[in-house]
């Protein structure tokens, strides 16, 4: 049986930070699926970019990354570092009604670009989106220690949760 799909969101250009915990998160979904995008986490990302746009002229990458997330059946982002790009692929997640989930470094709860809401801390501009339009997507915080063990169970509860939703529809 053919693995569904799914996509992972990070901030590319912004910040390389972060980069072995973001892996663990993608080896965690690629359990569960074929996570479309995971060139996102390797060291050559800005030279995988460059050959894709090579092969595929005709095609932008804001295309290709729309693509991916309609076909996408669980979308994570990792907000760790800022990025306008991460917050509209979480709003275009949203407004297809992916299975979603927000993954950011507990060390981001000290920095004053982070709002508290509800002892949650989230990039400001992703919260404010959130908040605009009503929406409620689960957080988790992690550490060095404990990405594996989180991202490990979220990710499996947000997998298992989506085929209960395709379940309850038969």
């Amino acid at each position: 049986m053919k693995k569904p799909y799914s996509y992972f969101a990070r901030a590319i250009r912004g910040s390389r930070e972060n980069l072995e915990n973001c892996r663990v998160i993608v080896a965690e979904m690629k359990k569960f699926s074929d996570v479309l995008n995971e060139h996102v986490v390797y060291d050559n990302v800005f030279e995988w970019e460059t050959e894709w746009q090579r092969l595929h002229p005709n095609i932008s990458i804001y295309d290709r990354d729309m693509g991916w997330i309609e076909k996408s059946t669980v979308f994570v982002a990792d907000v760790t570092a800022e990025s306008l790009g991460v917050g509209y692929e979480i709003s275009t997640a949203q407004h297809i009604g992916l299975a979603s989930a927000i993954f950011c470094h507990e060390n981001m709860r000290n920095t004053r670009k982070y709002l508290a809401v509800e002892k949650e801390w989230i990039p400001f501009d992703i919260e404010l989106y959130l908040r605009a339009k009503g929406i409620s997507m689960p957080r988790f915080y992690y550490n060095e220690n404990n990405v594996r063990q989180i991202a490990e169970k979220e990710i499996r509860n947000l997998f298992l949760g989506k085929v209960a939703q395709i379940v309850d529809k038969i």
